[in-house]
């Protein structure tokens, strides 16, 4: 703990060093709540974002899944020159396709970024 500079006393007058010495206590003090005050802020705000693309993420799991089984009830029930082995095989690609595509997606990310970083870039226009 930091103990106030000697002139300060009880009986003393406020002199330009227990100003200084105040000062920075208070700056210290305001520093600390900040810090504290922007760290709970960011956390909040970022739990926030995380729970919105959740929330996204869960709406359109079920669009996909609603539109897949409407696409394959009407592929079942209408008259086509499919065998019952292809609208099998449609039917199982489209049920695990939001599983599959990460496979497939993630290497192709990570191809297209690898030839991205070859390609010169206007420094000024990345800031």
């Amino acid at each position: 703990m930091n103990l106030p500079p000697a002139s300060m006393t009880c009986n003393s007058i406020i002199s330009t060093d227990n100003i200084y010495f105040l000062r920075e206590k208070y700056q210290t003090l305001a520093d600390k709540l900040s810090d504290t005050n922007t760290t709970n802020r960011k956390g909040f705000y970022e739990s926030q974002q995380y729970d919105n693309l959740m929330i996204w993420s869960l709406r359109f799991y079920v669009f996909y899944y609603i539109l897949a089984i409407t696409l394959i009830l009407i592929l079942v029930f209408s008259k086509n020159n499919l065998t019952k082995q292809v609208k099998g095989g449609i039917s199982v690609v489209l049920l695990s396709y939001p599983y599959l595509i990460q496979y497939i997606i993630n290497p192709l990310t990570r191809i297209y970024f690898f030839i991205i970083g070859f390609i010169p870039k206007n420094i000024y226009n990345n800031l």
